[in-house]
Order: structure tokens, then C-alpha cells, then sequence
């Protein structure tokens, strides 16, 4: 059951949303974004892996392989660099 305060703030909280303009989304959502982007800027799987608490490397790549290919060709951009100039 929910009381007047807890009333009060969520209707404080739906207007101030709604004001800002701020789309409400889930943790889960925000967590996935987060990854997504950690990878997009070459930080190590591992570290993604052990930030978000995947218990196995391959949970977290399997779940952000749509992030690797443009890692992988940034990498690959840098390497060419380090070694043709």
C-alpha cells in the first residue's frame, strides 16, 4: 500500500520527468549501455566483464559482439599505424 509522501514524490518525480523531457528507461537499459559504449572505446572486455559481474568473459561477448566488429577495425587502423606509419 502506498502512503500520501510515497504518493506525492512519485507524482513529483512523473512531472519532473516530463518537464525535463527525460524519457524514463530501465537499470537493465543503462547497464547495457554502458558496456556498449566501455567497448566502443577499446576498454578490455575483461574489464567490462568484471565491472558489469558476468561470471564468464564469454557472457560478456556474447551479449556485446554487435561492438567488436568496430572495435576490431579500429584496431586494426592503429596497428597498421604502429607498423607502415
Amino acid at each position: 500500500m502506498i502512503n500520501k509522501a510515497q504518493h506525492r514524490n512519485q507524482c513529483l518525480t512523473k512531472y519532473h520527468r516530463l518537464k525535463a523531457k527525460v524519457v524514463k528507461i530501465r537499470f537493465h537499459d543503462l547497464r547495457h549501455t554502458v558496456a556498449t559504449l566501455m567497448l566502443s572505446l577499446n576498454i578490455n572486455p575483461r574489464v567490462v566483464k568484471e565491472i558489469l559481474g558476468h561470471s564468464d568473459i564469454r557472457v560478456t561477448l556474447d551479449t556485446y559482439i554487435h561492438v567488436l566488429p568496430s572495435v576490431h577495425k579500429e584496431t586494426a587502423k592503429k596497428f597498421g599505424s604502429m607498423l607502415f606509419g
